[in-house]
């Protein structure tokens, strides 16, 4: 046989042979490094995500702090206003005064007693006044702006009994249902 002949036999032969040498390699080179890469992607992505999710959690987080912040000073600013036990005879001095300042006559005044329902105490009084209707309002807003925490459960307003003189029918009885919020003796406010 000549050479010739034979070059379509080893030409079949060594495409016989690079075809299975190309199914080997990408059957145990190509598609192992394929999956491989696949598998990568997928726990990059999944990295990716986490990074993305650690991100807003810490922005999340600046945001939650600063709402704290927020809520301790608004806290702080609320203790600040609330009186000491030791301090009700110094809110009394400043009842005197405001009722002075405002022209009221105090007719009574009485405390409650001392009652914790929150971290607070709360010391309800009725104090009786007796003045015009600007006088008792006077009374009234340079009471609740005098920075301590309280609250108005009750006005009642009338005109004194058995007044028939024009001077005297523009006077009022004012009765002020309130409440003081204290620290008790030993508390911390909170």
């Amino acid at each position: 046989m000549s050479s010739r002949s034979q070059m379509p036999r080893y030409i079949l032969v060594l495409t016989v042979g690079l075809a299975l040498a190309g199914y080997v390699f990408y059957a145990y080179v190509l598609s192992p490094i394929s999956r491989e890469a696949a598998d990568l992607s997928q726990r990059l992505d999944l990295i990716s995500r986490r990074i993305g999710s650690i991100a807003e959690k810490g922005e999340t987080l600046a945001s939650l702090r600063v709402e704290y912040e927020e809520a301790l000073k608004a806290l702080q600013a609320i203790d600040s206003m609330v009186t000491r036990e030791t301090g009700i005879p110094y809110f009394l001095r400043d009842l005197d005064r405001v009722s002075s300042a405002s022209g009221v006559a105090v007719v009574s005044l009485s405390l409650g007693s001392l009652s914790s329902s929150s971290p607070y105490a709360e010391v309800p009084f009725t104090i009786e006044v007796q003045g015009s209707y600007q006088q008792v309002k006077t009374f009234l807003d340079k009471l609740l702006s005098l920075g301590r925490a309280m609250s108005v459960r009750g006005v009642r307003l009338t005109a004194p009994r058995g007044t028939s003189d024009a001077g005297r029918a523009q006077t009022l009885d004012a009765t002020l249902s309130m409440v003081l919020y204290v620290v008790p003796k030993g508390g911390g406010g909170r």
